[in-house]
C-alpha cells in the first residue's frame, strides 16, 4: 500500500507520543503534542502506511516561522522517503500559511535526520553544544510562494 501523508488528529496523539518517547533522548509528554494539534491551524504531519502511523513531524508557529520541534520515523521505514515526504509537506503548509521560513535543531550525531534536511535543501549552522558535548546544529529554510510548485513535485503522497 502507498504511504499517505496527512495532518495529524487528536486520535494520533497516543502513537505520536509513543514513537517520540522511544526515539528521542529528551522527550515531551503527551500533553505537549495535544497542544500542538489542538490549535486552529496545526502544523503536525503524520505518515500512514497500511493503516499504521509510521512517522510524524511536529511544528509550532513562532512569529513568522515554523519551528520544527520533533520528527520520528519507525526504524523499519527509515531511508524510504518518509522523513523527506513529511518535511516537504511541512514546507508546503508553511508556504500556504504565508510564513517566512522553517527552522529547527538537530544533534550533529543524528546523521540520518541531517541527510533528510539536506535532501530538502535546508542550510545548517553550528549554534551550540549539548550538555553531552554533541554539536547543536540549526537547520533553516526561507520559503516563498513560488517554491510551492517546486516542492510539490517531490512529494510522495
Amino acid at each position: 500500500m502507498k504511504m499517505q501523508v496527512r495532518l495529524a488528529t487528536l486520535e494520533d496523539i497516543e502513537r505520536i507520543t509513543e514513537m517520540h518517547q522511544s526515539y528521542i533522548q529528551s522527550w515531551h509528554p503527551q500533553e505537549y503534542f495535544e497542544r500542538l494539534i489542538d490549535v486552529e491551524t496545526p502544523l503536525v504531519i503524520v505518515a500512514v502506511k497500511d493503516n499504521k502511523l509510521i512517522g510524524y513531524t511536529a511544528c509550532r508557529v513562532e512569529g513568522e516561522y515554523s519551528h520544527l520541534v520533533s520528527m520520528g520515523v519507525c526504524p523499519r521505514e527509515r531511508t524510504k522517503g518518509v522523513g523527506s515526504s513529511m518535511t516537504l509537506a511541512i514546507v508546503e503548509r508553511t508556504i500556504k500559511r504565508g510564513l517566512k521560513g522553517i527552522y529547527g535543531h538537530v544533534r550533529g550525531s543524528n546523521t540520518v535526520a541531517i541527510a533528510v534536511y539536506k535532501k530538502c535543501e535546508f542550510t545548517f549552522t553550528l549554534v551550540d553544544e549539548y550538555e553531552d558535548g554533541d554539536e547543536k546544529l540549526e537547520f533553516f529554510m526561507a520559503v516563498h510562494s513560488n517554491m510551492e510548485s517546486k516542492h510539490r513535485q517531490h512529494l510522495k503522497y
